[in-house]
């Protein structure tokens, strides 16, 4: 089965890039109608949406078996995001930011577990931090990496997932409802953590990085594309309808508990209505998603299927860094420079790093299918 390659979803994670760009550099400076309504369609919620989506649809219909899909998974994340860390450091270097105390040792184990897992945090956590709180960077110049080890595991998880529901689609969506309902039970109880503030103990911190705790999201896409046949009329050329009824439960979310922002880590107490409403407007965010990406299909050619959100969102925090050790977070360049910047970066990512290595796809799909062949 083939999915249509006319779609938004190259627009879609541009969208999602950027909407994690203007909350991390300063949303305040929007009209607060912007402000609310692009708050209403967080970023990483709706990358996980769109991964579980067609990852899912990939590793269902491509060639060459689990082994090639994990190549493809690794092809995708991996050398982008191991340039950026490699840049990352040697601003660290040449800015004089790293950790005088830091020894070989422990940078050497620090570069191994960050580049294997994806995340500072891990890097960090193992050998302790190689930042100098004095420097130029007083932290290390990325908050977003965390997503990273949890889009692994969301790669890793898959194949189980599929495993579990086996051949029999008719009842698979009782076991897709038992993963989705652990991932939330999972959810509920970080939320519950930091509630009664304990969000900075091991267990909290573990889960706050943990595949399994928003695991639900990827799900919202996946299940979509395991019944995608069933499904699609619901979505194709339906986005204005999803759309209104997204908002109008958002706006009635924000009427009810005050919400000014779509938070899936709620920290503050929330009662069943609030939950509720959370999974309803979850389910909303999907559908909104999943309806643009079939709906104006003809807007797929404004992109000309290059995907740039990969690189908007691992390079947007470090020009923002730089521009706040310069000292020119106030200043009437800012927005410029930091956009100007992130694209440059993003396009050469793409061009460069991500284009050639997902070109690469295909020769380990045929190097897979030919040692099963033979096996």
């Amino acid at each position: 089965m083939k999915i249509d390659h006319s779609n938004n979803f190259d627009l879609i994670r541009i969208f999602a890039a950027s909407q994690v760009v203007i909350m991390h550099a300063g949303s305040s400076a929007l009209p607060s109608g912007v402000s609310y309504v692009l708050s209403q369609f967080p970023g990483v919620p709706i990358f996980f949406i769109v991964s579980g989506f067609l990852v899912t649809w990939s590793y269902l219909y491509s060639r060459g078996g689990v082994w090639a899909y994990f190549t493809r998974r690794a092809l995708r994340i991996f050398p982008a995001l191991w340039v950026n860390v490699g840049i990352i450091l040697a601003l660290l270097f040449i800015c004089r930011s790293i950790a005088p105390e830091l020894s070989a040792r422990n940078f050497a184990l620090w570069i191994a577990a960050t580049f294997t897992a994806g995340s500072d945090i891990y890097g960090t956590y193992l050998a302790g931090p190689i930042v100098n709180p004095a420097g130029f960077y007083p932290k290390f110049p990325s908050g977003v990496l965390w997503t990273i080890p949890e889009e692994l595991g969301f790669y890793v998880l898959l194949p189980l997932i599929v495993a579990t529901i086996g051949k029999n689609r008719k009842y698979s969506w009782i076991v897709l409802l038992a993963w989705f309902a652990a991932s939330f039970s999972i959810l509920r109880y970080y939320q519950h953590l930091k509630i009664i503030g304990l969000s900075e103990t091991s267990i909290a911190k573990v889960i706050s990085i943990n595949p399994l705790t928003d695991l639900w999201l990827f799900l919202l896409g996946s299940g979509c594309a395991i019944y995608w046949n069933s499904v699609r009329s619901i979505f194709e050329n339906r986005f204005p309808l999803w759309l209104a009824i997204f908002l109008a439960v958002s706006v009635l979310e924000t009427w009810l508990f005050g919400s000014q922002f779509f938070d899936i880590r709620n920290g503050s107490p929330i009662s069943a209505t609030a939950i509720v409403l959370m999974l309803i407007q979850a389910a909303l965010l999907a559908a909104v998603v999943l309806s643009f990406a079939f709906t104006w299909k003809s807007l797929a050619s404004v992109l000309r299927g290059n995907d740039f959100s990969y690189g908007i969102y691992l390079y947007h925090m470090p020009i923002a860094f730089t521009l706040i050790g310069l000292g020119l977070k106030d200043s009437h360049f800012y927005w410029g420079i930091l956009v100007a910047g992130t694209l440059c970066a993003a396009v050469m990512s793409w061009y460069f790093i991500e284009r050639p290595a997902l070109r690469l796809k295909s020769r380990a799909a045929d190097w897979f299918r030919v040692r099963e062949s033979k096996a």
